[in-house]
């Protein structure tokens, strides 16, 4: 909520606008320049406005340079004084030609920034659909991050820690369980060698069921067996798994 709030404030404090439009102070563009890198929800408003800006450019219609304007007089004054020397018809082929060519360069000018325009405005369009596709994915994200964290505080979920300091190391392995969904968090387990794995099993009426083997941080495990288990037990197993407990190499067990 304190994150929230604070990109709140920041977007509506104006630093952004000024960094974007080049009048923000030093401050501000170490605070613009932060924020961006911080947070994603700033720096895509940062994108977005820099989109804006660029396509309210294209807007505003554009001169010919005055080194082509020059040019353009340049030819036709040197024409005239050309023209006083000789009779009315090479004159008249005179400005003809001069009318062509002027019109010929202006046209020329003209289709190499329309050109560059449609480039630039594809260019754009696959910025835009990026930063689209990019919040789609963050939204997505974030609903699945809400529901974990809903279903790891809800009170109707259980958590079951299997804890214990072997002489290889700290084991610490947490199943979240309600009626619904059961989850393993693998937060820390000695390192074995390539040929072993840990695996965890369940005690139902004296048959131990295997849960999962642990070789991933997250793993969602049967339901439906941890509601009939008595206990939770980790074991050494060969690399993979096996369809039996190895009794003889249990690690921890937890009775629930």
């Amino acid at each position: 909520m304190v994150e929230n709030k604070n990109i709140q404030e920041f977007l509506e404090s104006g630093v952004l606008d000024r960094y974007v439009m080049g009048k923000a102070t030093e401050i501000e563009i170490q605070q613009a320049e932060h924020y961006i890198a911080t947070f994603d929800e700033i720096k895509f408003a940062y994108d977005m406005m820099q989109i804006e800006l660029q396509a309210q450019a294209f807007k505003t219609q554009e001169n010919p340079p005055e080194d082509l304007k020059k040019e353009l007089f340049s030819t036709i004054n040197t024409s005239n004084k050309e023209i006083k020397k000789q009779d009315s018809i090479s004159w008249f082929q005179i400005a003809v030609a001069c009318i062509a060519a002027v019109g010929f360069v202006g046209m020329l000018y003209y289709m190499n920034i329309a050109n560059e325009k449609t480039q630039r405005l594809e260019q754009l369009e696959g910025e835009f659909s990026s930063l689209e596709n990019r919040i789609k994915n963050l939204e997505s994200d974030n609903l699945i991050f809400d529901e974990e964290i809903q279903f790891l505080r809800s009170p109707k979920t259980q958590k079951y820690i299997l804890k214990k300091d072997t002489s290889l190391g700290n084991l610490n392995v947490i199943t979240y369980h309600n009626n619904k969904r059961s989850v393993v968090d693998v937060t820390s387990l000695p390192k074995l060698d390539k040929e072993h794995d840990y695996q965890l099993w369940a005690d139902v009426n004296g048959e131990m069921i295997s849960l999962a083997v642990l070789n991933q941080d997250f793993l969602e495990v049967d339901t439906k067996i941890i509601d009939e288990a008595s206990s939770l037990n980790i074991t050494i197993e060969k690399a993979g798994g096996s369809d039996h407990a190895t009794v003889e190499n249990l690690v921890v067990g937890l009775s629930i």
